[in-house]
């Protein structure tokens, strides 16, 4: 289980792949999950969480719309975490390993919610994810330059 921040007003931000959503559900008290894999977008019935979809691709090769849909969705999910970790609620971004598309989204929350450099940020997110986590040097790229 990967908690990588908690907010002064005690919000948590859990960042994680497809397989250990079930596992921090039930531990936490979770009220947003944020799917950020193209590939794993579950329906799910659970009226308790608020679910906010992003299908983002995981490559280094993606289009200029591409990049400007990637960049749309991750400011948009990220301001949403922002303010349910403000509001002292526990958030979940995930993806299907838990590593770039999670930690793009976690990466502009935590720019939100922190006065943290961008490289901190990513340190932070490879220290206490994995050190594998926004290996994706496209991800990084758009990260520092936006």
């Amino acid at each position: 289980m990967s908690n990588i921040y908690t907010h002064p007003s005690g919000g948590k931000l859990f960042q994680v792949g497809a397989q250990e959503i079930p596992n921090v559900v039930k531990h936490n008290d979770i009220h947003l999950i944020i799917y950020a894999a193209k590939e794993y977008q579950p329906f799910t019935s659970n009226p308790t969480i608020t679910k906010v979809f992003i299908p983002l691709d995981d490559t280094s090769k993606l289009s200029p719309q591409e990049i400007i849909t990637t960049l749309k969705l991750t400011d948009e999910a990220s301001t949403i975490a922002t303010n349910y970790l403000k509001a002292g609620k526990n958030v979940i971004s995930s993806c299907q390993a838990g590593l770039n598309r999670s930690g793009i989204t976690s990466a502009f929350t935590l720019k939100k919610c922190t006065n943290a450099s961008k490289e901190e940020i990513i340190k932070h997110i490879r220290k206490t994810r994995h050190p594998h986590a926004l290996s994706n040097t496209l991800f990084v790229k758009l990260f520092l330059t936006s």
